[in-house]
C-alpha cells in the first residue's frame, strides 16, 4: 500500500502549507524601496506612524492623528504595500478604546477569593 511514490492526505497538506508559506515570503520581499517620510505636521496637529499592536498577520501600518495631545483618529497608511491603507474594525476602534470610561487603567486586586470585589 505504501510505495515510495504514494500521495497521501498528509503529503498533500504538507506540500500545500509549504507553497502558502513560500508565496507569503515571496510577496513580502517585494516591498517598495522608497523610505517612509514623516507626515506633514500642522500647527497643533501631528500625525504619527506606527504599527497595529494586534496579533494578526497583516501588521497594519497606522497613521495616528493627535491634536493638542488627544488622539483624534487613526487611519491606514496608504504607503503600506500589503494593506494599501486599509484597516480592520479592530484598528479603527483604537480611538474609542483609548478614552473609554470602562478601560482598566491600573492593576486590580480581588479582595477575598471569589467575592467579586
Amino acid at each position: 500500500m505504501n510505495s515510495p511514490h504514494s500521495f497521501s492526505r498528509r503529503t498533500f497538506l504538507k506540500g500545500s502549507l509549504a507553497a502558502v508559506i513560500s508565496a507569503g515570503i515571496g510577496s513580502s520581499l517585494t516591498l517598495d524601496k522608497t523610505p517612509f517620510r514623516p507626515a506633514a505636521a500642522e500647527t497643533s496637529e501631528q500625525v504619527f506612524q506606527s504599527a497595529c499592536p494586534r496579533n494578526c498577520y497583516d501588521s497594519c501600518s497606522i497613521l495616528s492623528t493627535v491634536k493638542d495631545g488627544v488622539l483624534k483618529y487613526v487611519e491606514g497608511n496608504p504607503a503600506n504595500t500589503y494593506t494599501h491603507g486599509r484597516l480592520c474594525a479592530k484598528g479603527f476602534s483604537y480611538t474609542r478604546s483609548v478614552y473609554s470610561p470602562d478601560r482598566i487603567k491600573y492593576p486590580m486586586r480581588q479582595v477575598g477569593r471569589g467575592s467579586g470585589k
